[in-house]
Formats: structure tokens, sequence, C-alpha cells
């Protein structure tokens, strides 16, 4: 059996931590309510900072809705790196989506 140990000394291209992927986990509905209804913004935002590839951005933008589409969005995101989440929160509050960032106990309530 292996043990990986997050150590910040090797840089943010970690995945996130179980009790992050928790947290977003457990703030899952509250999340996909709170992101504003058109996310195109807030996924161009991501595709330019490099946190969604192409593909990813297609397949989000396919969705049917916008419930849906969010959706899409947080199960990317939930398997993203360290520094593609501390991203995300940029770009929120980038896309005048700062409500989202300041769930208290929330996984992206962090600072940057």
């Amino acid at each position: 059996m292996c043990s990986i140990e997050y150590k910040s000394k090797y840089g943010g291209d970690w995945p996130l931590t179980e009790n992050e992927i928790s947290i977003l986990d457990t703030h899952r509905e509250v999340l996909l309510d709170l992101v504003l209804v058109d996310c195109s913004e807030l996924l161009t935002s991501l595709y330019s900072a490099n946190v969604i590839n192409g593909r990813q951005r297609e397949t989000i933008f396919s969705e049917p809705t916008d419930h849906k589409r969010n959706e899409a969005l947080l199960d990317v995101l939930r398997r993203r790196s360290v520094d593609d989440y501390r991203q995300v929160v940029r770009c929120l509050h980038e896309s005048s989506q700062s409500h989202v960032v300041d769930i208290p106990g929330s996984a992206l309530h962090v600072h940057v």
C-alpha cells in the first residue's frame, strides 16, 4: 500500500485532498444554486486560466440546462489540482461571483 502526503514545498500541482472534495460534495447543492445561472463568463475565465481545457468547456456548454452545466462544471473542478482550485476562486471573484467563495465553511472559503 502506498501513502501520499501533501507537502506545500512541492507546489500546488497536487490533487485536491479528500477533505476538500468532501466539503465540495457537502456544499454541492448550495454551490449549484449560487453559481450564476449563465456561467459562460466563468467558463471563459477558467479556460483562459488553463483550469479547464477546450474539450471540458465544450462538454459543459453542451449540457441542456444551466443547472446541468453547473453540475458538469463542479464535476470537472473536483478533479483539478490545488493550484487550479485557487485559480477557480480568483475566477469567481473576477466574474462577480464572490458570494460563492464566501460560503462559510465551504472549500471555496479560502484566501488567495
